[in-house]
């Protein structure tokens, strides 16, 4: 089987998964709904909050797979109000919606974010090699204005989001509006997401050449070759 450095090489184009691959919330968010619950008379432990925001975004997570993973602008900001109440579900509505709309809000800029410091050595490499770039995520018009902030959009040629294509990864449809923005075919793009599920299976079934990225356990289980530590092994 050839190496991820090969199967770059000879690959025109590059797909990276946003959050969790290329961004991180900066502090992490189980920190900033905490914060921004106290600001309105919550006195959970931060631990608390951050077990209600996990659960809270698996069960958002299920909803969708239920489906046929369609979504919307509007579907995207349901989703997230959902979360946002179901963590702080103890205070009245009207709080938890004071509280979501002041957190919608912190997300919409990069001052929210950080980029990770193996994505941004790697990116520009990436281009300077000549390959075109795709960012692609599950998110909302909102991650237009941070890639913006943050500086990220002088490096990739599309930006892809499942808001404005209409479906939610895993779907295969999320990734053919990946190629069609690319003007590949699939088997073109190598798509590098950390989510085994919706990044490196979905990418998979639609005919990608799918990388795992897996910073937290640097690929000790893996069921797979295509499985990296860190976004560096994408220059080897």
């Amino acid at each position: 089987m050839q190496t991820i450095g090969e199967l770059v090489r000879k690959t025109p184009c590059i797909a990276l998964d946003a959050v969790g691959t290329v961004l991180r919330p900066n502090p992490p968010a189980a920190q900033v709904y905490w914060e921004c619950g106290r600001q309105h008379g919550c006195r959970l432990e931060q631990e608390v909050v951050r077990q209600r925001l996990r659960l809270a975004f698996d069960e958002q997570e299920a909803v969708d797979l239920s489906g046929d993973l369609r979504t919307s602008e509007d579907r995207e900001v349901a989703r997230w109000r959902s979360i946002v109440h179901a963590v702080f579900q103890e205070h009245p509505p009207e709080t938890r919606e004071r509280i979501f709309a002041e957190l919608f809000e912190h997300y919409s800029h990069g001052a929210a974010w950080a980029v990770f410091e193996d994505a941004a050595k790697v990116i520009p490499a990436l281009r300077a090699a000549g390959k075109q770039l795709i960012l692609a995520s599950n998110f909302d018009r909102r991650l237009r204005t941070v890639v913006g902030d943050l500086g990220l959009d002088q490096w990739f040629d599309h930006v892809v989001i499942s808001s404005e294509v209409g479906w939610r990864k895993p779907a295969r449809p999320f990734f053919a509006a990946i190629a069609t923005a690319a003007e590949r075919a699939p088997s073109e793009i190598i798509y590098v997401g950390d989510d085994m599920r919706n990044d490196y299976m979905g990418a998979a079934e639609a005919g990608m050449i799918a990388v795992h990225l897996d910073r937290r356990t640097h690929c000790r289980n893996a069921s797979s070759a295509r499985c990296i530590p860190s976004l560096d092994r994408l220059l080897l």
